[in-house]
């Protein structure tokens, strides 16, 4: 390796030499560097420029097949959406199509398969079938005799007066469809998947949370929104655990909520408000729904600015 200085203009050099301009050079590969040319010294800075910068290429590609092969190996939690999942958005944007028409969703005394009928205009029959293994005898249709849809994957809300609102459950996959999951749909196509541990049609009817909770009832649901209102979501701090995101602080409408878990499911809310704190704490049924709601202190409406 050779030893490095710097040539500058002096004695024996003349304007316009390499030499007039200070330069760190390695005087053991540019030996007798005074008797170079103009052009050589350019060519030698290049080519010095031109190896940096293959470097930093190759470098580059190597890192990126790196972070290629570590994106690879990461864990990935992100499902792909499933046939079950996409047929019931379609149904569900189809009957909100039949509300806007008719100012109401299908209801039928008789039953919600004759409810469903009324979307026979509207909904390919196919979006009703969700099991590639079904023989062709068993697949849903039309029944124009009866008027009554048959056969169908999914089981529907069918009451009188339901509108297609965001929260609560209208519509939901047939149990046993999926050995693992239960899809649960809202009037205003916001689809929850659930573990399938014990689902049964009195799914229906369940309402949705801002935060994604499922509560067993309407009644219910206006109790938890008189702390939880919906533009709570829109300031949110979640956390990622085993493939699904959890809820830990979220604020909105001048209050701040922390919910705390115990074994996985949620046991406490601590509502926070301009006046003070609510503690609440939450029960579930066998199907996995916010059936119990207490709080405390007692008067806690107070600290809502709500009169007692």
């Amino acid at each position: 390796m050779g030893t490095y200085g710097f040539v500058g203009a002096g004695a024996g050099n003349r304007p316009g030499d390499p030499a007039c301009c200070p330069l760190l050079l390695d005087t053991g590969e540019l030996y007798n560097v005074g008797m170079q040319s103009e052009a050589e010294v350019q060519d030698t800075m290049q080519n010095r420029n031109l190896s940096r910068k293959t470097l930093i290429t190759v470098l580059l590609i190597v890192a990126t097949f790196l972070l290629v092969a570590v994106l690879d190996l990461w864990p990935r939690h992100d499902q792909p959406v499933s046939v079950i999942e996409s047929n019931l958005k379609r149904i569900l944007i189809d009957l909100q199509d039949y509300y806007a028409k008719h100012r109401s969703l299908p209801f039928s005394p008789e039953g919600p398969e004759h409810a469903l009928y009324e979307l026979r205009s509207l909904t390919d029959v196919s979006y009703f079938d969700c099991d590639p293994n079904k023989p062709a005898t068993s697949r849903a249709f039309w029944d124009n005799q009866n008027k009554r849809l048959s056969n169908a994957d999914f089981l529907y809300l069918n009451e009188s007066s339901l509108k297609p609102d965001f929260f609560r459950v209208i519509m939901m996959s047939r149990p046993g469809l999926d050995p693992n999951s239960v899809y649960l749909g809202t009037g205003s196509a916001r689809i929850l998947v659930r573990k399938a541990v014990a689902a049964d049609s009195r799914f229906l009817g369940s309402c949705i949370t801002p935060e994604g909770f499922l509560i067993a009832d309407f009644k219910l649901f206006q109790e938890w929104s008189r702390t939880h209102p919906e533009s709570i979501t829109k300031s949110s701090t979640l956390v990622d655990v085993a493939g699904h995101c959890r809820i830990l602080r979220a604020q909105g409408g001048g209050i701040s909520i922390d919910y705390s878990y115990d074994g996985g499911r949620l046991s406490k809310c601590y509502v926070t408000t301009t006046k003070g704190m609510i503690e609440e704490t939450v029960g579930f049924d066998d199907l996995g729904r916010i059936s119990e709601l207490s709080r405390k202190p007692d008067p806690w409406q107070r600290l809502l600015g709500e009169e007692h």
